[in-house]
């Protein structure tokens, strides 16, 4: 059984602007169904996609979950539809569906609109003006494109953080990554002593 508190695909729904694309490809997103191999979904495909795997699963909507017991041998899981007891629970709630705006943002005057990620649609929604992008990872980058192609005026703050090209040598950059074993890493394998995640790549036209 499959809790859902929202709806299936919830934060693909409310938390994703207009053009949104998944910044990787068909290829590694099988679990999404068959796509193109080269192909960058859309924040509908993606929603489409997660309905059409879960109409062959017992999921059920708006079922929250804010307490996890233990019940003997079981856990006991405390609904809005009730209790449910559960020998084995997987917890896949995600770490990045809840939005962090920091306290510096209260201090800005109100002549300066500020939107977080997942408030942004599209440039028709900001008022007239320069915008700046705070942020240079996928998503900052790919909301500064839909900026620039809305014929805004854009400063991305980027930070230090490694990037490398899009395409090397014919082939997608991440393509390499994962055949040379990057993305098989765990956390444990990265230096204590690294400040910066791993190496960003720049994005292609109409991809994250």
């Amino acid at each position: 059984m499959v809790l859902e508190r929202g709806r299936i695909g919830e934060s693909w729904r409310t938390q994703r602007w207009d053009t949104f694309r998944l910044n990787t490809p068909g290829w590694m997103n099988q679990l999404l169904g068959q796509q193109a191999r080269d192909s960058y979904a859309t924040g509908v495909e993606v929603i489409q996609r997660l309905e059409k795997l879960a109409a062959t699963c017992p999921v059920r909507e708006g079922v929250p979950v804010a307490r996890l017991a233990p019940a003997g041998d079981r856990f006991v899981l405390p609904t809005v539809r009730g209790d449910l007891l559960a020998r084995t629970v997987v917890v896949a709630t995600g770490d990045q569906n809840l939005p962090k705006i920091p306290a510096l943002a209260g201090t800005f005057p109100d002549r300066v609109a500020h939107y977080h990620t997942a408030d942004y649609r599209g440039p028709d929604q900001l008022p007239d003006g320069a915008v700046l992008v705070v942020g240079s990872t996928q998503s900052g980058c790919q909301i500064a494109q839909d900026l620039r192609a809305g014929g805004r005026r854009v400063v991305l703050a980027t930070s230090p953080v490694g990037r490398v090209p899009f395409r090397h040598r014919g082939r997608e950059t991440i393509e390499w990554l994962a055949e040379a074993g990057f993305m098989d890493q765990r956390p444990v394998t990265y230096p204590t002593h690294r400040s910066c995640g791993p190496p960003c790549r720049s994005s292609p036209p109409g991809a994250a």
